[in-house]
């Protein structure tokens, strides 16, 4: 939304968006088998005592999975459980930690499991099953058959760590066994071994039911208690309460926190251990606290007026930059590059670095330092689209980590110029294989059934479970990016919507997006919901089979004016695998070939409520020859009907007949 022009407020806005990151949560305790966990995704016991997500040790590059105390006061988590020792990851937001097969799996950037609870039981694999992983309140990693099953097929308590837990169990042939409720012992808690005397501090545990062997001293004050601690060189810990002074030296056994009473412990630390919000000393806490102030207010300042120098309190770029709020409700970290660099990265914008050209503008390919290739858009000054989607598309695509959707590494609002940096896919967009006759064949069966899979995947996490809902309102082939591998991208999210999470469907007064591949009730009323991108998604699956345009299909002498009508006839006349490029057709699985045509026929049916959502259109395609789909009906647009293609009269329809997207700015 639009704000009212203020330099500063712009300056807080760009800060923020440099300075803070963003945390991203399931909000949930379970996995399901339609959930999976990336990035900085985690999951939180029901009462908030741990959680669980990808983490990486200080001074190491690799992540890990585990489990932590949640909202601790330190910096550093403390890790209670890891599960991939043996096997880190190097990319988070590429690995996916998920249900697959029965079992809870690690799959790393390549797609190769690392980690997997390696259930064995049958019950994990039976027919009707739902399979949930669920972090419990005691730090309790289990699956569980179903989501308040009392069988545990597999626990982390049976897998130990370098940390117990309180109350923790043990588990012995599938059954229960309590156990003795232990804290973490002393040389876990250290990290760094202790000098003796006053370089020594103290970290307050509250509720302890305390260790054995405690040695009873005459101390007057709970000062004096500390103080007797701190210059005994072998004190490990020590209480004070009504029946005096209490010390420990060496191993701190049979330790317990309590969820009501207990009595305050205090654990001898390295002061080194500490961070500013755990030293006792109040006035060091205020000085810190002045000064992280002080400095603050010091780079605002200077952001400030490096900003009035560089742009200018009042220089347009169409709109008003300062008129957008880049981090909207949530705080985004997208870096910002000097347009001196972006010309130096693409030889200053030249024809041999150029890849191509769409609705937003031309697409180059650069080089950042360290030699890393980016592909830059730049935001054409003839192009239909503007300043909207140009910050629609950061605010949408920032917030999104999926192995299919393609990632935003940056922007440059500068001097007049709009530009967004992604990551370089070095084999283009689909569309330059699928109907390029010399090209299509490296494009085999299995290929372009993983392709599917892949967009299919991609829209899935936008519409259900990324932490915006997103239709995307503009999928089509050439926004389809394939990686060095082949696999699937979704990009261009210019002309995307957020939607409030409950939220079924919205209307606006403005489409956009591109002929044919535009749901019925969304090209005539400006009606949109997930469903559209369903259809386009179905439109798409069509032209992977085939091998051929939607769009080669209209015209007005011919009865048939779509993809879809041209293979439902071909369909009701028992001749499916017509459909088929026949450059595949020899190779491919006729029982999936001819599943995945049905599923591309039940994706583009006239009425939104026929068309199925992306979660049943995967578990259709990832059917066996047994699994029986739903009847279809005739397709939207099999026949060139005026009705078709007529808009209503409060509706604008902006679109491009050469594949190229074209939309006229919007709130909102």
């Amino acid at each position: 939304m639009g704000t009212k022009s203020n330099p500063k407020s712009m300056v807080l806005v760009l800060l923020l968006c440099l300075y803070r990151s963003t945390c991203i949560s399931l909000a949930a305790n379970t996995i399901t088998t339609n959930q999976y966990i990336s990035g900085d995704q985690t999951i939180v016991s029901a009462a908030g005592n741990y959680e669980l997500g990808f983490f990486t040790p200080d001074s190491f590059s690799n992540y890990y999975i585990g489990i932590w105390y949640y909202k601790e006061v330190d910096t550093e988590k403390t890790i209670v459980w890891v599960a991939n020792r043996e096997g880190p990851v190097s990319d988070r937001f590429a690995s996916v930690l998920k249900i697959s097969n029965g079992n809870l799996v690690l799959f790393n950037e390549n797609h190769s499991s690392v980690w997997s609870a390696k259930v064995t039981s049958t019950a994990s694999t039976s027919s009707g099953t739902s399979i949930h992983a669920v972090l419990l309140d005691n730090g309790n990693l289990v699956l569980r058959a179903e989501p308040d099953s009392s069988q545990l097929l597999w626990q982390s308590f049976d897998h130990y760590s370098q940390t117990s837990l309180p109350r923790r169990t043990f588990g012995l042939n599938n059954t229960i066994a309590k156990q003795t409720p232990t804290l973490t012992s002393r040389k876990n808690s250290r990290r760094i071994s202790l000098q003796c005397g006053s370089t020594n501090k103290f970290r307050r545990m509250p509720s302890m039911s305390l260790p054995d062997n405690a040695e009873s001293i005459d101390a007057a004050s709970s000062a004096r208690c500390e103080s007797v601690c701190l210059y005994n060189c072998s004190c490990s810990a020590y209480a004070y309460a009504n029946d005096g002074c209490s010390i420990w030296s060496g191993e701190l056994l049979n330790l317990q926190q309590l969820t009501d009473g207990g009595i305050t412990l205090y654990l001898r630390l390295a002061a080194s251990e500490f961070t500013p919000n755990s030293v006792t000393g109040g006035k060091r806490s205020l000085v810190i606290a002045l000064l992280s102030a002080t400095a603050a207010l010091l780079i605002i300042l200077i952001g400030y007026f490096l900003w009035k120098k560089t742009f200018g309190i009042r220089r347009k770029c169409g709109e008003t930059i300062t008129n957008v709020n880049i981090g909207g409700d949530n705080d985004i970290e997208l870096p910002l590059f000097a347009l001196r660099s972006i010309l130096a990265a693409t030889n200053n914008f030249s024809e041999a670095n150029k890849l191509g050209e769409g609705g937003f503008g031309p697409v180059y390919k650069g080089n950042l330092t360290e030699n890393i290739e980016v592909a830059i858009k730049r935001l054409s000054k003839k192009s239909g689209q503007g300043l909207q989607e140009f910050m629609n598309e950061v605010k949408v695509i920032v917030k999104l980590q999926h192995t299919n959707l393609v990632r935003l590494l940056g922007c440059c609002i500068e001097d007049r110029e709009m530009i967004l940096i992604y990551e370089y896919m070095r084999n283009r967009s689909l569309d330059t294989y699928l109907f390029d006759p010399s090209e299509k064949s490296k494009l085999d069966w299995s290929r372009r059934f993983q392709i599917i899979e892949g967009v299919a995947q991609g829209l899935l996490y936008i519409h259900k479970y990324s932490r915006l809902k997103i239709i995307h309102r503009d999928l089509k082939a050439s926004n389809v990016l394939l990686d060095e591998e082949l696999n699937p991208k979704i990009s261009d999210f210019g002309m995307a919507k957020i939607i409030e999470i409950n939220q079924a469907e919205a209307n606006t007064n403005r489409v956009a997006g591109t002929y044919g591949y535009m749901s019925p009730e969304y090209a005539r009323y400006g009606h949109f919901s997930v469903k559209l991108d369903v259809f386009s998604f179905g439109v798409l699956l069509l032209e992977i089979l085939s091998g051929k345009r939607n769009a080669s299909f209209y015209n007005n002498e011919q009865s048939v004016v779509t993809l879809a009508g041209w293979a439902w006839q071909l369909w009701n006349e028992g001749r499916g695998m017509e459909v088929i490029d026949s450059s595949v057709r020899e190779t491919c699985e006729p029982h999936e070939a001819l599943r995945c045509i049905h599923v591309g026929f039940l994706c583009v049916q006239e009425a939104p409520i026929d068309r199925p959502t992306m979660s049943s259109v995967i578990d259709m395609l990832q059917g066996g020859e047994a699994t029986s789909l739903p009847p279809s009906k005739p397709p939207a647009f099999v026949s060139n009907r005026k009705s078709d293609v007529v808009s209503s009269s409060q509706t604008h329809i902006i679109y491009s007949n050469n594949q190229i997207t074209i939309s006229i700015p919007e709130g909102r």
